[in-house]
């Protein structure tokens, strides 16, 4: 038995699905769509919808559970870059570098 929680948000929504599966068999356990409300005048920070969905998924037994998220493809952008070899502790600061340079 495997336990799922998939994670969408958007600016206007924020929403969640809870649920187990086994075998061939997928049991929802839960369902939310939270509106983020942010400070303010301002818009939610990221901050702010960790808090309200940590809220949310508050009442949930969520231990053990594996996370998906969605994200807009339109908020990735992709880069080809080429860094010198490197220890794997070392390269995200190095891809990080490279990108504020190469970036436009």
């Amino acid at each position: 038995m495997q336990r799922l929680i998939a994670i969408d948000c958007d600016a206007r929504e924020l929403c969640f699905v809870l649920a187990t599966a086994a075998g061939d068999r997928i049991s929802l356990e839960a369902a939310a769509t939270i509106t983020p409300v942010g400070t303010g005048d301002a818009p939610p920070s990221n901050a702010d919808l960790g808090k309200q969905l940590q809220a949310a998924l508050a009442k949930h037994k969520r231990s053990g559970a594996k996370y998906l998220t969605a994200v807009d493809r339109n908020a990735i952008e992709l880069s080809e870059i080429v860094v010198p070899p490197a220890k794997d502790a070392e390269l995200p600061e190095i891809v990080l570098n490279q990108l504020s340079v190469d970036s436009p």
